[in-house]
């Protein structure tokens, strides 16, 4: 264990994390629409 209580292989884990979070905040932003789209019949 670490000074922080984490063993290695948790440790490895939440760098790979970082890395993951790093990769997508390079990635550019998708715009999704969580609504539906409503029609008009009148």
């Amino acid at each position: 264990m670490d000074r922080f209580g984490y063993n290695r292989s948790r440790s490895y884990q939440l760098v790979d994390a970082a890395v993951v979070v790093d990769n997508l905040q390079k990635c550019p932003p998708m715009v999704i629409s969580t609504t539906t789209p409503t029609t008009f019949n009148g």
